[in-house]
């Protein structure tokens, strides 16, 4: 059976190889990319963590996760959850080097 796979666009904490490891029990292959039309907020307003959001004339600067399984995201996504639901995991295509891939974001979830 073929598992599913997707990649992630991250621009906080989980560029850390040694977080990605404690929480993924290994390093995905990676590459560095950008999100045209977000920018960071290094700490929100009601949140300590940054937050990406919408900003037409921005370019977001990260990297892509690549090639992340259900299991991955599931790990992910309980890592990124908050009481107020703070986060939400959106579609986005990412530039790299290599080209265009599309991939997962997590962005504010409310302006």
């Amino acid at each position: 059976m073929l598992k599913t796979v997707m990649n992630l666009f991250v621009y906080g904490s989980l560029k850390s190889t040694l977080l990605l490891k404690e929480l993924l029990d290994r390093v995905p292959e990676s590459i560095p990319a950008i999100l045209q039309g977000y920018k960071k907020i290094p700490k929100a307003y009601e949140c300590r963590y940054p937050v990406a959001i919408k900003h037409t004339k921005s370019i977001l600067t990260g990297k892509l996760l690549l090639n992340l399984t259900k299991e991955d995201f599931k790990k992910i996504d309980k890592y990124e959850a908050t009481p107020e639901n703070f986060y939400k995991k959106s579609k986005v295509p990412v530039k790299t080097k290599k080209g265009k891939f599309p991939a997962a974001v997590y962005i504010r979830n409310r302006v």
